[in-house]
């Protein structure tokens, strides 16, 4: 026993110092292994969960961008956002008429300078319509006259009860649009806006 004593007073600290180096080296791995053990588990608890990160674009909030990570794996989704968006009301479409264009009828102006039936008369245009058709029109059948025949065709004597003279002095004249008729009332066809005008005038010259 004094043997004992004796060498643990020679060699207490040596043997102190190993056990504090043993205690020190023990401690730390002791502390490092359940580190480990805890880093293990935390790592078996990422594997075994999706983690999903998600980053919104700041220029367009409709955006996100998904990434999943998986077995050491990364896989990037894109996806829309849907915003909560008024629905506005389709208008009511309703089927209206196209407008109706009135058809600018064609008109005929018709002077007479004298007797009772003197006037300016406007009438419809009617196709195929001779200027002697349009004087029975405007005068009402107030008129008289000669059927020539041929190519002088009908000769008007009297407008509205007045007529040629006996030796044609005065008599009444056709003119078409300012210009004295070449034809006879029955065979000029009458068109369009003409200006049809019977004129009572005096003859330049004398039978």
């Amino acid at each position: 026993m004094k043997t004992y004593v004796k060498i643990m007073k020679k060699f207490h600290l040596p043997l102190l110092a190993i056990a504090l180096v043993l205690l020190v080296y023990f401690g730390v791995n002791g502390v490092k292994a359940e580190f480990k053990e805890e880093e293990k588990t935390s790592q078996e608890t990422l594997e075994s969960h999706d983690l999903k990160i998600v980053a919104v674009d700041e220029e367009n909030r409709n955006d996100l961008r998904t990434q999943e990570l998986m077995n050491g794996k990364t896989e990037t989704t894109n996806e829309k956002t849907i915003n909560s968006q008024t629905t506005n009301p389709t208008p009511e479409v309703k089927n209206i008429p196209a407008p109706t264009l009135e058809v600018k009828k064609q008109k005929v102006t018709t002077k007479i300078n004298a007797s009772r039936r003197a006037g300016n008369y406007i009438t419809d245009f009617k196709t195929g319509e001779t200027a002697f058709d349009n004087l029975i029109k405007v005068a009402k059948g107030d008129i008289e006259y000669t059927e020539w025949g041929g190519d002088l065709g009908v000769f008007v004597d009297c407008i509205g009860g007045l007529c040629r003279t006996d030796g044609y002095e005065y008599f009444w004249s056709l003119y078409i649009n300012g210009k004295l008729s070449m034809v006879g009332a029955g065979a000029y066809i009458v068109n369009p806006n003409d200006v049809i005008e019977w004129k009572y005038t005096e003859a330049e010259f004398r039978y």
